[in-house]
């Protein structure tokens, strides 16, 4: 009974059936809660759960509640399937979190289409109460956190308030390195 309540929806994450008495059954189904949305190249969309499982078709939406993934790779992803290998998720989220708890919104993370060691975010930001975005450059093997903290002291210590309004970019590829380019009017 289980297997056809799971199969009716991909809604459901779990079935739990009890037997309450020869007459009556308890039966308690715990719904898929969306951590973000997936889009693959072809630009179709689906929300994903905590697990990484693709459950509902769904629209691009830009924001900061949900984790926003733009696969660039050329693959098909299933309802009922993982979106991609857990490794991606674990980074997205320590990054989103760690850049939320100091002010910085992450609107998007981008999958290259040929790299697959990096990944990148389009962020959002304040300087003196205005808002800017620009795009950043992760290495998928370094610790997520501490590329975090990384591009965080370089924004809270070593950027002007002139410098943080003209980033073109910031690059944390390299290990224990933080590059970024300026665009040309703060130069």
């Amino acid at each position: 009974m289980e297997a056809l309540i799971l199969s009716g929806s991909s809604l459901i994450k779990s079935v739990e059936i009890e037997t309450q008495s020869p007459r009556d059954l308890k039966i308690l189904l715990e719904e898929r809660t969306p951590m973000g949305v997936w889009c693959q190249s072809d630009g179709v969309c689906f929300l994903f759960d905590q697990d990484g499982v693709a459950y509902q078709n769904a629209s691009l939406t830009e924001g900061m509640i949900l984790i926003t993934v733009k696969d660039m790779r050329k693959r098909e992803i299933a309802i009922n399937h993982k979106v991609d290998q857990d490794e991606y998720l674990a980074k997205f989220s320590v990054i989103k979190k760690e850049l939320r708890l100091r002010g910085v919104g992450v609107i998007e993370f981008i999958i290259p289409e040929q790299s697959p060691d990096e990944f990148h975010s389009r962020i959002s930001y304040l300087v003196a109460g205005q808002s800017f975005k620009t795009i950043v450059y992760f290495n998928l093997e370094s610790d997520p956190q501490k590329q975090a903290s990384d591009l965080l002291d370089l924004f809270s210590e070593k950027l002007s308030d002139s410098q943080r309004r003209n980033i073109e970019y910031l690059d944390l590829r390299i290990p224990g390195r933080v590059y970024y380019k300026l665009v040309p009017e703060a130069l």
